[in-house]
């Protein structure tokens, strides 16, 4: 392998010329241009923090709607960001902290004359994990008017949003589950008549430059797509013979479900439909099964009407089924199911955290609660299906569809080994899904990003950990400094068939750095 990947050196260093030209150091990175009064924000808490969620409120007010309004706006570690009440999109795209993406998030068809809120929920995991790398809890923004800057201070409101840690990792790889509570939520929050007088303001942590963000760069990908996907078909409706004693126990429930069949009198398929299926969660409660026809990968959404306060919703998902015939919720033994515990009334609730399946049970007990068409709001990388494959053969047609699909849902931002239990962008997946994109999709740009990545997190010794950027050393404890060493040495040969295939010079030349670092090591 190392014999290999070193002809491969040479052979691009015979590309480029004998001798290669190379940048000094990271200095080419083209920093965002930000006002310089905006500071990186967060609650009291800030200094230890972990599985945080947090709301954010600033109301400003302009005379007409501006041309442009371009929103600078990054967190660590995700954001939701919402102007006069709608959804506007996520980020940021991930990087090391030191390095942190800045999204230029385009906000001008949501703003009008006169007074405006953009609200922001800000997550921070504040532990190890696979899909990010670890830094600190902050939230940073700034958006240039002709009326006069809005950025990010200590005149912003604050508060906890309606998530309570769960302290269940969902894998070990990734974040908490999630505990939802209805009841917590501050209806209408990101709204412009919303009264924030008992908000708390936003601490200031400092400016431009602050630890660990010593660095920001402009996102270089398109932003994720949204698409609201509906349950196709009803699997099962089921009675539990015991309910959860805490949320811990509740993917074991779930995953034995069905276990008595429920009432045949209940129409089950009407909670397909906007008229809802009504649940009789009194005792041990009732479970359904659904099926969304294909694996789905974004957030779950459900709208519920509860009779009563306290009524909870248990939610589990599966990719496939076990050996026994049971939908495969706890997978690994992973306690990866959410919980809703309800307010009275209609509530629209929305998991924060990627979930991939296409089985999902539901299980309502302690209350009354009529379950409205559950969906996904599927979101990843936006793509064009530009390659296509026909033949005579209707098996190899089926082939190609699935693994188009297949690789679509492993692009978020950035390449992923899978879209569940790591989404963790391993430089072995990426070597093939790098091709497959340019194949099906026509896309080399996630695959750039995933290169020059590298530049951002090289250890001193050179050898690249085989997923980045993530925290693997640390993640990995005793294991960590082996790091697959052939991952590492793959690296130049994912690089090689990137210039192959793009022609990017450039590129190769701007991260020559890291191939030297790498080949020496």
């Amino acid at each position: 392998m190392f014999l290999t990947n070193l002809f491969i050196a040479l052979s691009i260093t015979a590309t480029l010329g004998s001798t290669p030209r190379r940048p000094a150091s990271k200095s080419h990175v083209q920093a965002p241009v930000v006002d310089d009064s905006a500071r990186w924000i967060w609650s009291d808490d800030h200094s230890d923090v972990r599985d945080a969620y947090r709301l954010f409120r600033k109301t400003f007010t302009i005379k007409s709607r501006p041309k442009s309004a371009i929103l600078k706006l990054t967190a660590d570690s995700d954001y939701r960001l919402y102007v006069n009440g709608t959804y506007v999109g996520r980020g940021p795209a991930p990087n090391p902290p030191s390095y942190i993406c800045l999204d230029n998030q385009d906000i001008t068809k949501f703003l009008h004359s006169g007074k405006n809120t953009i609200g922001i929920i800000a997550y921070h995991l504040g532990i190890p994990s696979f899909p990010r790398v670890q830094g600190r809890a902050g939230l940073f923004a700034s958006l240039s008017l002709a009326d006069g800057a809005v950025v990010s201070d200590n005149t912003w409101k604050t508060m906890p949003a309606w998530w309570t840690p769960s302290d269940i990792k969902f894998s070990p790889f990734r974040e908490y589950c999630e505990c939802i509570v209805g009841g917590n939520e501050p209806i209408g929050w990101s709204e412009n008549d919303f009264k924030d007088n008992d908000w708390t303001n936003a601490v200031d942590l400092g400016g431009v430059g602050t630890s660990p963000w010593t660095h920001f760069t402009e996102r270089d990908i398109p932003f994720p797509y949204h698409k609201s996907t509906a349950a196709k078909s009803v699997l099962f409706g089921s009675i539990p013979l015991s309910s959860p004693p805490n949320q811990k126990a509740a993917a074991d429930i779930l995953a034995r479900q069905p276990e008595t069949p429920a009432p045949a009198s209940l129409d089950y398929n009407s909670i397909l439909t906007n008229k809802g299926l009504l649940m009789l969660g009194d005792a041990v409660g009732i479970a359904v099964g659904l099926d969304f026809g294909q694996e789905v990968s974004g957030f779950p959404e459900f709208t519920f009407n509860s009779d009563t306060a306290g009524a909870i919703v248990d939610v589990g998902y599966g990719e496939g089924f076990e050996a026994n015939g049971k939908i495969s919720v706890k997978r690994q033994g992973n306690p990866n199911a959410d919980r809703f515990v309800l307010r009275k009334g209609t509530q629209t609730l929305r998991v924060f955290h990627h979930r991939a399946f296409r089985y999902m049970v539901v299980y309502v007990h302690g209350g009354h609660v009529r379950v409205s068409t559950p969906t996904v709001v599927e979101s990843g990388y936006p793509v064009a299906f530009a390659g296509s494959f026909t033949s005579s053969d209707p098996r190899l047609n089926q082939i190609w569809n699935v693994g188009r699909r297949t690789m679509q849902i492993c692009m978020d931002q950035g390449f992923m080994d899978c879209p569940n239990r790591e989404r963790g962008q391993y430089i072995g997946d990426g070597l093939t899904e790098g091709a497959v994109a340019q194949y099906a999709f026509g896309d080399t740009a996630l695959m750039r990003r995933f290169l020059r990545q590298a530049q951002y997190v090289q250890p001193e010794d050179g050898m690249l950990e085989p997923a980045y950027p993530n925290d693997w050393t640390v993640w990995h404890g005793a294991r960590g400094p082996n790091r697959i060493p052939g991952y590492g040495a793959l690296w130049v040969v994912m690089l090689q068939e990137y210039v192959h295939n793009t022609g990017d010079k450039a590129l190769l030349r701007e991260l020559w750095p890291v191939v030297e670092k790498q080949l020496g090591w």
